[in-house]
């Protein structure tokens, strides 16, 4: 997993897991977490990355059967929705047809993830991201889930 120093045109940082170098044998699953967030943690103290997002580009070309790892796939994924980083879009390169089945599973989870994900009009500015720890709780107000919360980054 790489950061790569360069950003895509609108300005995204541009993230780069090679999966042929990936060695589930070899590598466990806190090392390669470990270095994700650390990266992660690096590209989000720029305001770039933090206004502009992220892209997450996976490259399978001349990988195997043996360099993928479902459970990791899986934890990246429970990653991607608690990590306070705009993530723009996912591109997989050279995708074998072993991994589609897989991925059409997955890819359902990530659209479940999109339907959760409510309220983000309460925070009015696209540079200030709409997190936990800055959330003011509310008693709901009847039966509307989209009242029991406002973002601190939208009080005056």
């Amino acid at each position: 997993f790489t950061v790569l120093p360069g950003r895509d045109v609108s300005g995204a940082t541009l993230a780069l897991f090679t999966a042929r170098l990936h060695r589930p044998d070899v590598t466990t699953h806190k090392a390669v977490l470990q270095a994700i967030i650390y990266q992660l943690d690096k590209a989000i103290e720029r305001v770039e990355t933090q206004r502009n997002g992220l892209i997450f580009i996976y490259d399978m070309i001349n990988s195997t059967y043996s360099n993928f790892d479902y459970e990791l796939c899986v934890k990246i994924l429970n990653l991607k929705g608690a990590f306070p980083a705009r993530l723009k879009c996912v591109f997989i390169v050279s995708s074998p047809l072993w991994f589609r089945a897989p991925f059409a599973v997955l890819r359902l989870f990530v659209r479940e993830k999109l339907r959760e994900r409510h309220n983000q009009a309460k925070n009015r500015y696209s540079d200030v991201l709409c997190l936990d720890h800055s959330r003011v709780k509310l008693g709901l107000i009847g039966s509307d889930e989209a009242t029991d919360y406002i973002n601190g980054s939208f009080m005056d």
